[in-house]
């Protein structure tokens, strides 16, 4: 079975929830739930990805209020794909760099833009943006790298790839193994299975984790336990229906952290 890329440049809506959930120590729950609409277009190897936000384009004042503000200049973004279904790199950049330097001219308060100096660095750079806007929003779950590939039931296919500031702006190298789970004629469906890859270090992941929880004595950390799993279906005509990716890390000793993203077809939306 193949994911092959679509070829008619068609726009479908969907609704991407995501749920996070941090248990600490001292058994202290903390959970965020959110969600948002987006439009996802493939033509050939270009995908288009469209977020909708209600923040209005008019002067900014606050930090937060500032960064809503510059975040609607990455409402569109087209990217180039290789053929295996990974960023390439960014076509649109420049206009991208266009809008975002109109809407940081908006921002008139000096402490705020000097608060900015950093990200405007990163935008004004063309490959340090591309690096940013390849971990941006649910694109690093969607671009895992199995398109066009054959993919059994019981042979896994096998990618090295990366998970970006999963937990407290740490990244984690991860291989997966991935697997033909159709079971409907009339759908395909890709199971993925993730742990932690051989290139991952472990002991510097686990010393920066520890550095926001100092109160805790570092002999006091027990088991490392990461894993994460992806269910993604697919109609027969390589559309993208729904797509459930969750990650689980668990620190004993420190938290238990899990994170999960729902992304479904919007006219589907009940209907999975």
């Amino acid at each position: 079975m193949k994911i092959e890329f679509l070829d008619d440049g068609v726009i479908n809506r969907y609704i991407l929830n995501y749920e996070e959930q941090l248990i600490l120590k001292n058994n202290e729950i903390l959970n965020n739930i959110s969600s948002l609409e987006l439009d996802l277009g493939m033509d050939k190897n270009t995908l288009e990805l469209y977020i909708y936000t209600e923040k209005k384009q008019n002067e900014a004042t606050s930090l937060t209020d500032s960064l809503e503000l510059l975040n609607t200049a990455f409402e569109k973004i087209h990217y180039e794909l290789n053929s295996d279904g990974t960023v390439k790199s960014v076509n649109n950049y420049l206009e991208i760099l266009d809008k975002y330097s109109v809407l940081y001219e908006m921002i008139k308060n000096s402490t705020v833009r000097e608060s900015l100096f950093s990200l405007s660095g990163i935008v004004n750079n063309s490959s340090k943006c591309n690096e940013l806007l390849k971990r941006f929003s649910i694109i690093p779950y969607l671009c895992i790298g199995y398109c066009n590939q054959e993919l059994k039931e019981r042979i896994p296919l096998i990618k090295e790839g990366m998970l970006y500031n999963i937990y407290g702006n740490e990244d984690i190298e991860v291989r997966y193994e991935i697997y033909d789970a159709s079971s409907k004629e009339d759908e395909k469906m890709v199971l993925i299975k993730g742990k932690e890859s051989p290139n991952f270090d472990r002991k510097k992941f686990i010393s920066e984790i520890h550095n926001l929880f100092s109160d805790i004595p570092l002999y006091q950390i027990g088991i490392f336990d990461f894993t994460c799993n992806g269910k993604y279906i697919y109609s027969i005509e390589n559309i993208l229906k729904y797509m459930e990716f969750s990650v689980k890390i668990l620190l004993k000793g420190i938290f238990e952290y899990n994170v999960i993203f729902k992304l479904v077809m919007k006219e589907e939306e009940n209907g999975i």
